[in-house]
């Protein structure tokens, strides 16, 4: 087929939205009509699944190639969203594995129900998810005092570093003690006070920055909130942004990581994009991407233990930038700044020492998970089109599917993230956000099944059926979608604290979750399920509405969970 690869991912064809208007994004016309509209020598729109004239008719919208018969023609889907503001300055692309692409698809039919698109909310939140205005002037804030300096970094050894151990806690608290006695020996009789400013050394504001930014981190996990204590010192870690650039060395990496995940849990994933890129690029600047093998046990054991838990702490770092990467590849398809082919692969046993594994069991199976990531990215998401035929693509969804599968067995039984989850209640918050993101990377694998056109994709498994040993399962994929989704929103109804939006789980999951389930409900109205889907519906949205609200949000950016949520009133 030459729309071989049409046939399951969308076409380069963009969708722009301005801020300043409104008016809907010219429609891209259709080099060729359906063969009903030549057949009736009628014009053809470009609406997906079917044209408008088939939708009327309720006939299958099919189009061939009168010089290739033999071949099928896929209408184009939208592959990627650019979004502007009424200037030319702001600009910001997402692409087909995003949630503003997938929407593009639910608004086909909201459309057709007679109620607004959600499509266009998108444009307003750009400047709040892309942009940190930093202040013109540097201000360092004196550390907090030591009793609650050690309930903030308690709650962030708790619950940020068993899923991404950026730093070793041990040497941290020796960072606090030393930066602490430079606080206390800023003012003096003789000089008065002179900022803590003018006693650092250049090498030692990437460590204050990497102390601002689990302060920042433990102080919002402390409350179960965001704090203003945690506003301040991720402002003031973000301030240090060029002396970070500027001493490109591991503290820096780790202090860039810090900042991304207190952006990423302020809503602002698209500025945390920025900070990890920088992470990433002094990573390779390093050669933490290269793992250098810890020798045999030497005479010497302190040296031994000394070299292996360097050597533990830079493959950590790595991995953290490895794992963020491609789950932020996955959430906006933009290009990743870590190829495949220039890294050294994941070997935790030959890394870390059996007592490590054990403590990072939640970070070791994060990467493997975002391991996964990758191959999704780079075979259904990056790939071009022309590279890959439709046994292709069925083939690669298959295998990762199975890989995906096979992670999920891999966990133990206590965290299952399709089960209940019975880990003790420290660990609840891991294993959940373990789970969120593999519902997430289901869906997004499994994506083809919900926006193209259910009879042909069946189809197109049929005709290679005896090709795909994991066929059936292939069949199943909006179905997978769907249960995903339910399983999204109920995990987020149950998070042991009050958030949505944290470091390890974006507001775009469970936002994910509401629109899969919403063109489910669009799609069987008549589904003995509906009222339960509903419901949950309900509370997903106002869930994801009110945690936009607190993150500071556009308005006009969570209408769409009001949208969603009109639609859902119009069916009662």
């Amino acid at each position: 087929m030459n729309a071989e690869t049409s046939a399951l991912r969308p076409s380069p064809d963009v969708q722009q939205q301005s801020a300043g208007t409104d008016r809907p994004a010219k429609r891209q016309r259709l080099s060729l009509a359906c063969n009903e509209c030549r057949k009736r020598k009628v014009k053809c729109d470009s609406v997906t699944p079917k044209c408008k004239n088939c939708h009327f008719r309720g006939i299958a919208c099919e189009t061939t190639d009168p010089k290739h018969p033999e071949l099928t023609v896929v209408r184009k889907y939208g592959e990627m969203a650019i979004n502007t503001d009424n200037g030319s300055w702001r600009q910001k692309f997402m692409g087909g594995s995003s949630l503003q692409s997938l929407t593009m698809f639910l608004d086909l039919y909201l459309q057709r129900a007679g109620l607004p698109k959600i499509g266009p909310c998108f444009k307003h939140g750009m400047s709040f998810a892309e942009e940190f205005v930093p202040s013109l002037s540097l201000r360092l804030p004196d550390l907090p005092p030591a009793s609650l300096t050690d309930a903030y970094l308690k709650a962030y050894t708790t619950n940020i570093h068993p899923l991404f151990p950026i730093l070793e806690p041990d040497q941290l608290h020796r960072d606090i003690q030393r930066i602490r006695a430079y606080q206390d020996a800023s003012w003096s009789p003789s000089y008065g006070f002179r900022g803590l400013d003018a006693l650092l050394e250049a090498h030692d504001v990437p460590v204050l920055a990497c102390i601002y930014g689990a302060i920042s981190l433990g102080a919002d996990e402390a409350a179960g909130d965001l704090t203003e204590t945690g506003n301040d010192f991720l402002a003031a870690a973000h301030g240090l942004y060029a002396h970070l650039i500027g001493l490109p060395h591991l503290s820096s990496v780790q202090a860039l990581l810090l900042i991304t995940l207190a952006l990423r849990a302020r809503g602002k994933e698209g500025q945390g994009f920025q900070t990890l890129g920088s992470a990433v690029r002094i990573s390779h600047s390093i050669g933490l991407h290269r793992h250098v093998a810890v020798a045999k046990r030497s005479q010497n054991h302190e040296e031994f233990q000394s070299r292996r838990q360097k050597i533990e702490l830079h493959a950590r770092v790595w991995w953290t930038c490895f794992g963020l990467e491609k789950l932020m590849e996955l959430e906006t398809t933009r290009p990743s700044a870590i190829s495949h082919a220039q890294h050294d692969n994941f070997a935790p046993d030959e890394i870390f020492a059996p007592n490590s594994q054990n403590q990072l069991k939640y970070f070791l199976h994060w990467i493997l998970l975002a391991q996964i990531y990758e191959k999704i990215n780079e075979l259904l998401y990056q790939r071009k089109r022309s590279q890959a035929s439709t046994l292709q693509l069925l083939q690669s969804i298959g295998r990762i599917d199975s890989a995906l599968r096979e992670w999920k067995s891999n966990l133990p039984d206590d965290i299952q993230p399709d089960g209940d989850i019975y880990c003790s209640d420290e660990e609840r918050p891991l294993a959940i956000s373990l789970a969120l993101q593999y519902h997430s990377t289901l869906i997004t694998l499994h994506r083809a099944s919900l926006v193209l056109p259910h009879n042909q994709f069946m189809e197109e498994i049929k005709t290679n059926s005896q090709h795909l040993p994991y066929h059936q399962r292939l069949r199943k994929g909006r179905n997978l979608c769907t249960a995903s989704a339910c399983a999204t929103i109920r995990m987020n109804v149950h998070m042991p604290d009050k958030r949505i939006q944290t470091p390890s789980c974006a507001l775009t999951q469970t936002l994910t979750g509401c629109v899969v389930l919403s063109l489910s409900i669009l799609r069987h109205p008549q589904s003995r399920t509906v009222r339960t889907d509903l419901e949950l519906l309900r509370m997903g949205t106002e869930m994801a509405e009110a945690e936009y609200k607190r993150l500071g949000q556009h308005p006009k950016f969570f209408e769409a969970c009001s949208i969603i949520e009109k639609k859902r009133l119009s069916k009662q």
